[in-house]
């Protein structure tokens, strides 16, 4: 059986541990992460952390209008099948999510749509 690649977009504890959950699942094939550029926090360190040890390819972007061929090559290049966002806070333009074979999913930690917003969940 053939692994399912996935990119994950996210920069926050709740961002990492989803990576850990679907990192364990034998199916899946994480290949890059995207996280938000200079922000220097206790979280992006530790999802570079975790991303550097397990050979996991980091892309850094401020704005994903202007890293948007960038970030469309990289999906190309790892044949990414599903886009995984995750408490990322960027709005994806839809010629990157017309990219993955199966689609992109927003994982929201909180119940929508009474508690939507940039910071839900604390």
């Amino acid at each position: 059986m053939n692994k399912i690649n996935i990119a994950i977009a996210g920069s926050s504890l709740f961002t990492l541990e989803n990576i850990k959950y679907i990192f364990n699942i034998k199916i899946y094939n994480i290949l890059f992460i995207i996280i938000k550029k200079n922000i220097h926090s206790k979280e992006i360190n530790l999802i570079k952390n975790f991303a550097k040890k397990n050979n996991i390819f980091i892309i850094e972007t401020k704005s994903l209008k202007n890293d948007s061929v960038y970030i469309k090559k990289n999906i190309y290049k790892f044949k990414i099948n599903i886009l995984i966002s995750i408490y990322f806070g960027l709005i994806f333009p839809k010629d990157i999510l017309d990219i993955p074979q199966y689609g992109c999913i927003n994982v929201h930690g909180s119940l929508l749509p009474e508690l939507r917003g940039p910071d839900p969940i604390t």
